[in-house]
């Protein structure tokens, strides 16, 4: 059922093209947590490049990695993951930071149910949150603007059995999209190439949009207006038509249109698990395992070509959470 009605409309979205109004972006790319940070978060000026600079805490004790959320209407939201270190239990908790404000975070509201390697994604208003480490295919949203607990959406589509671990997620104002992840092996896959899209209208199950370039997992993607670019990824060296292990993978979408991925050009190193934000203009990736941990990279969404260094994080960290605002 829709929050309004069956089938209905779930909110009115009001933005404009600039940057500081559509509220999933903004000029502030904040990188929360992450395997090796700890608590830790950091932020960075989109349109500018330079080092990221410290911006406040989260309270989780013991640490989290693996975790999922986002951003929109001014907020970033590190949801669920697990313990990092000990007994590596997955967690159901979140908590928020007000992007513009350096300092710590605050408690939000909780999962449906205790996650790990989710995959969030925002249009400002809702920020869904699909999947995990059980092959999960269980969709969950928060309203961002509230701090209450998290509702059920819907369910994945379109693989053996559905679900997934791993994938990435975007969205423009009206549309959301999941795309690639691991099946129930984790990196021993099967990984996959699969797009599936939803109405970020009215509550409900995905569908089918089309095929990545490459079937990988652990990567991240960036959005504007029209366009969902996907960077980064992993997929392990038994699954030859994949190319192996960590990837430079730049590839994109329109995201109202349905369809196969494009080569878009290629990340500045090999990565997995990177964290990414975005402004109405550029999309930068930061982070990541088995690379350079503090790199950050750049794009131009609505160009192609090869990204460019933006400079370093001020704390190397694999699978950081990203989330965008002013």
């Amino acid at each position: 059922m829709s929050m309004s009605g069956m089938g209905g409309p779930v909110g009115a979205l009001n933005f404009h093209s600039g940057s500081s109004v559509v509220p999933w972006f903004g000029s502030r790319g904040l990188f929360m947590g992450g395997r090796f940070a700890g608590n830790a978060s950091q932020y960075i000026t989109i349109a500018s490049t330079g080092n990221a600079t410290n911006f406040g805490n989260m309270s989780f004790s013991p640490t989290r990695y693996n975790a999922s959320g986002g951003g929109g209407g001014g907020r970033g939201i590190y949801a669920g993951g697990q313990d990092y270190g000990g007994s590596y239990t997955s967690r159901d908790t979140a908590q928020y930071y007000t992007i513009s404000t350096p300092g710590s975070a605050s408690a939000y509201g909780d999962l449906t149910a205790a996650g790990r390697q989710q995959t969030g994604m925002s249009n400002g208003t809702f920020l869904l949150i699909a999947g995990g480490g059980g092959y999960e295919t269980t969709i969950e949203y928060y309203t961002i603007a509230t701090t209450a607990d998290a509702q059920s959406w819907g369910s994945l589509c379109c693989g053996p059995s559905g679900g997934r671990y791993s994938a990435a997620g975007c969205a423009d104002a009206t549309r959301g999209i999941f795309a690639g992840g691991s099946g129930p092996d984790g990196q021993s896959g099967p990984f996959t190439n699969r797009i599936q899209y939803l109405s970020m209208e009215s509550t409900g199950n995905a569908s089918d949009f089309g095929d990545l370039t490459v079937a990988r997992g652990h990567f991240a993607a960036v959005s504007d207006l029209t366009r969902g670019v996907f960077g980064g990824g992993y997929s392990p060296a038994n699954e030859p038509a994949h190319g192996g292990y960590d990837k430079y993978t730049l590839d994109y979408i329109t995201i109202q249109s349905t369809g196969n991925a494009t080569d878009f050009g290629d990340l500045t190193e090999k990565t997995q698990s990177p964290g990414s934000v975005q402004s109405d203009v550029r999309g930068v990736w930061a982070g990541g395992f088995q690379s350079n941990a503090d790199t950050m990279a750049y794009i131009t969404i609505q160009s192609t070509g090869n990204a460019t260094d933006f400079g370093n994080m001020n704390i190397s960290t694999s699978g950081p959470v990203g989330a965008s605002g002013d």
